[in-house]
């Protein structure tokens, strides 16, 4: 007993978090399912009046009744049909919207039980509650706790009913036995409906947010993939693809492009003297001032060791070795906390390298010419940046 008490409550809380999901489900189906009683109805009232091969006057006047009521239900769901369609269009979520499903199974199962009373008059039978039952527990998505309480209603007062009509003792039974299958009939068939689109929505929310879990963690598989686990720079793969797509794009406006490399001064030295602990220490500071003296369109990356590089876009000669002295200038004034007895002071060398518009290069033609600029400081003596010249960058027409 108590495993079914938690299990009933576990379907609660389930059902809570599907509840407004089964709205839109309703809202979506309801016109269809309005549209499906009207051929319905009009076909019962034409049955009834229209086709009347009744032999006797309790006959005549039982089709008569059962014309009416089915004109006056049909005419009572086209204004609920109409009101519906109007309220999709304009995106209304009143409260009697959301009311409505509770309110038509209502009326079904009211609808089959006076029709079934009705019959009584002419052939005692419970079809039509039954197929009621059967119609509200197949097509609308209502929780089971409310199905109970309609269900539960409808047959205590056809119950009731019944024992108003002058049936025999064995008939009155039988349709009372019928009656209350019908209902139980009903409220499993809610509870199977129920039970199947909350186990799909809850299903189909794992599946997405699994989805989108594996979505996020490839995007940051890819960003990993790009980038120098040691300092966060773009690594020498990534910074070359995406250098290809800015020189296509500066070549395309037309404008200036410039590259700066670095190398660390006597950094083999440090890693030596005082471990390589020291050495990654002196890295991410390099990368820390990198980072932090160039604009997000440009590409800054480690291409090597202890070698850098950056692309700067829309930048000629004159400002891309202004950028290189300002990074020059800050490593050579600082000191670095590397874990060692003091810190560290260490220097850079960089070499610049550009093109004007005009000029039709490919980036290899650039990196090789700032790779010569860096040679070129290295061997004057370090600690300076050095500008290759225009000439040195090997012009190629129709690239």
């Amino acid at each position: 007993m108590l495993n079914l008490w938690k299990q009933l409550l576990l379907w609660h809380g389930q059902h809570n978090l599907v509840a407004a999901q089964a709205m839109q489900d309703n809202m979506a189906r309801l016109p269809w399912v309005l549209g499906v009683v009207q051929l319905l109805l009009a076909a019962g009232i034409y049955l009834a009046w229209g086709v009347n091969a009744s032999t006797s006057p309790a006959e005549a006047h039982f089709s008569n009744l059962i014309g009416w009521v089915d004109v006056a239900l049909m005419l009572g769901l086209l204004v609920v049909l109409v009101w519906l369609l109007w309220c999709q269009r304009s995106a209304c979520m009143s409260v009697w919207r959301q009311g409505l499903p509770v309110f038509l199974a209502v009326v079904f199962v009211s609808f089959g039980i006076t029709l079934s009373i009705a019959s009584q008059w002419v052939l005692p039978s419970a079809t039509m509650y039954v197929i009621s039952c059967v119609f509200v527990g197949t097509l609308l998505l209502i929780r089971p706790s409310i199905m109970l309480v309609i269900f539960g209603v409808s047959y205590a007062v056809f119950f009731w009913l019944l024992g108003q009509t002058a049936q025999t003792g064995t008939v009155l039974i039988l349709l009372r036995f019928h009656g209350g299958m019908a209902a139980a009939l009903g409220l499993t068939l809610s509870l199977v409906l129920w039970r199947r689109h909350t186990v799909t929505e809850l299903l189909r929310r794992q599946v997405q947010a699994q989805n989108t879990t594996l979505a996020l963690q490839k995007t940051q598989l890819e960003a990993l993939s790009q980038r120098d686990s040691l300092t966060g720079l773009l690594n020498r793969r990534a910074f070359t693809d995406q250098a290809h797509t800015v020189l296509s794009r500066t070549l395309r406006d037309g404008l200036p492009l410039a590259a700066v490399m670095f190398d660390l001064d006597h950094f083999k030295q440090v890693n030596d003297e005082h471990g390589h602990p020291a050495g990654d220490a002196v890295i991410q500071f390099m990368a820390q001032v990198i980072a932090s003296s160039v604009r997000d369109s440009d590409l800054a990356a480690r291409v090597g060791g202890e070698e850098f590089m950056l692309l700067l876009p829309a930048t000629g000669a004159q400002a891309a070795q202004g950028v290189a002295e300002k990074i020059r200038r800050q490593v050579a004034q600082a000191a670095v906390a590397a874990g060692t007895a003091k810190p560290l002071n260490i220097t850079v060398s960089a070499g610049v390298a550009a093109w004007e518009p005009g000029q039709m290069s490919g980036f290899e033609d650039l990196y090789a010419a700032a790779d010569r600029a860096l040679y070129a400081a290295k061997h004057a003596g370090r600690n300076q940046v050095v500008c290759a010249d225009a000439s040195e960058i090997i012009l190629k027409i129709g690239l």
